[in-house]
């Protein structure tokens, strides 16, 4: 997803007040890893010195961690950003060596090792003159580094990325300067796990080592990956619908997920934005949390869209301007009945929610983690009115709980986007036969163009390129129809709720129940209505 800078004129007119509240120390503090980087990130990594140098070590290489892995879009795997790391060591030597070597030293072996061995190559003194002997006869020339290379200890340190070398460079000699065993010891680490033979082989290998790790140890504290999110998604488009009404357990992508943070005693799972105060901090935390600064500097920030609103606890929570969703009513009771059950069905919500965020976007957008959890409820509530209406066992108070009325949802609307190109395809079929209409053959053409290109872009699940070809079509059939439908082609699709014709799809909402579904029905009866010209 790119990132959202936040506009010159918003930063010149809100920064400067914010940087001056007393209260922002004590509420950077108070930010999760994942704020602080998006907080970073929307300033501007360049600008975002005073915010990283109020962050406590730990807390800011976790969010380091945060902003250098990146996913290209929902649903693919995250990838190390170099450049992105880069960025950071700049900005933390503008604050200082002192610092520098100080960040560095919080990041644990494992993650420094994996920055490192894509900024860099090390070798022994022995195996970079060997290397270099074979293009040198000069044996002075052979020992005396390039501009590119420096020297520590035994080691010679070259860089891979030529371009930002001084920075890397100076933030190595930070370290050499103030923890000169530990870097030795890396740097040992990153020789010896390369050899003469195949180095980028062994690189890569590592590299994937370290990915899958990594992956395993943020399961573990309910992080959803988009490979584990796939593989779940997938259940529901490869099981038979009488299957997945008869579903009386977790699936096994399910089960693996809840076991590994069911285990985790410290409550890791939870991605709430709890406080990271270090523990010799955490004695004030209280006057921290009851600062009446807080509030106003949090409320600041979020109007000039430097970070985001928390996310309500959504599963007693509903629209007030429409009937609470049955599902809603269900849990509701579900509290009360059984306070047990109820908590295992939030942790379900917040697996299913996860599932979203990591796999699927929404009118080319990755979605927010309020705009996840209201989705994952949508999707639930429509499989539990679909599981009732069928008369299969609706009940929330045991396994699979709210996982199987998910599944039946994602399946129902997963067929949405194929009955649009349908409903199309009808309508063209009908145009072509009405060949007493005024610009027949000119109609047809338009429309037959139209569709084409829909078809294709729904075919390769380009759904941005399938919105746009219905944009098109309501050129040729109805307009407010045609519009209203545009919504639906979608990984997620949603449900025009403007009672205006003249962009009904301006207004939308999650499909969440089966009046919904009646209601996309009844939407594309109506494609074959020629627009009045």
């Amino acid at each position: 997803m790119p990132k959202k800078r936040v506009s010159e004129v918003i930063r010149a007119g809100s920064l400067s007040a914010i940087r001056d509240n007393p209260a922002l120390p004590a509420f950077v503090r108070t930010l999760s890893p994942g704020a602080l980087a998006q907080l970073c990130s929307r300033v501007g990594i360049c600008d975002a010195a005073e915010f990283m140098a109020l962050a406590p070590a730990h807390q800011l290489v976790k969010a380091l961690d945060a902003s250098v892995w990146k996913s290209p879009r929902p649903g693919r795997p995250e990838v190390f950003d170099p450049n992105e790391l880069v960025e950071w060591l700049w900005v933390w030597l503008e604050i200082g060596e002192d610092f520098t070597a100080e960040r560095l030293g919080a990041i644990p072996d494992a993650d420094l090792t994996l920055y490192l061995s894509r900024l860099i190559c090390v070798s022994t003194g022995a195996m970079w003159g060997f290397e270099r002997s074979t293009e040198i006869e000069d044996l002075d020339r052979i020992y005396a580094p390039s501009h590119d290379e420096t020297a520590y200890g035994p080691y010679f340190v070259s860089t891979t990325v030529h371009d930002h070398w001084e920075i890397v460079r100076a933030a190595l000699d930070a370290m050499w300067d103030h923890a000169q065993e530990r870097l030795l010891h890396l740097f040992g680490l990153l020789s010896g796990a390369e050899s003469m033979r195949a180095p980028e082989i062994d690189r890569d290998s590592s590299y994937l080592d370290f990915v899958f790790e990594r992956d395993r140890s943020r399961e573990r504290r309910g992080h959803v990956t988009a490979d584990g999110a796939r593989a779940f998604l997938a259940i529901a488009t490869s099981t038979p619908p009488e299957e997945l009404l008869a579903m009386s357990a977790y699936d096994l992508e399910t089960r693996h997920h809840l076991s590994n943070i069911e285990g985790d005693s410290d409550g890791e799972h939870s991605d709430a934005q709890a406080s990271v105060l270090s523990d010799d901090e955490f004695t004030s935390s209280d006057s921290i949390a009851d600062s009446a600064a807080l509030p106003a500097l949090r409320i600041a920030l979020e109007a000039a869209g430097l970070i985001e609103p928390p996310v309500a606890t959504p599963l007693l929570t509903h629209d007030a301007a429409r009937e609470q969703l049955p599902v809603v009513k269900a849990l509701a009771q579900l509290s009360h009945d059984d306070p047990t059950a109820f908590d295992m069905r939030a942790r379900e919500l917040a697996y299913l929610a996860s599932v979203l965020l990591a796999s699927v976007t929404v009118n080319d957008e990755a979605l927010s983690g309020e705009d996840a959890k209201g989705a994952a409820i949508a999707l639930c509530n429509l499989g539990y009115e679909i599981l009732r209406e069928n008369g299969a066992d609706a009940r929330l108070g045991s396994e699979p709980g709210l996982v199987r009325p998910f599944l039946v949802g994602w399946q129902m609307i997963g067929e949405v986007p194929g009955r649009v190109v349908d409903a199309f395809k009808r309508a063209l079929e009908e145009l072509r036969a009405a060949t007493s209409l005024p610009m027949h053959e000119w109609l047809v053409e338009e429309a037959q163009g139209a569709y084409a290109d829909l078809y294709a872009a729904f075919a390769r699940r380009n759904f941005g390129a399938a919105r746009e070809a219905v944009r098109m079509l309501s050129f040729v059939f109805d307009a407010r129809s045609s519009r209203a439908a545009v919504p639906l082609m979608d990984e997620v699709p949603r449900i025009s709720t403007a009672a205006s014709g003249k962009d009904s799809a301006r207004g939308v909402r999650w499909i969440d129940s089966l009046a919904d579904l009646r209601r996309v029905g009844e939407l594309l009866e109506c494609f074959g209505v020629k627009q009045k010209r």
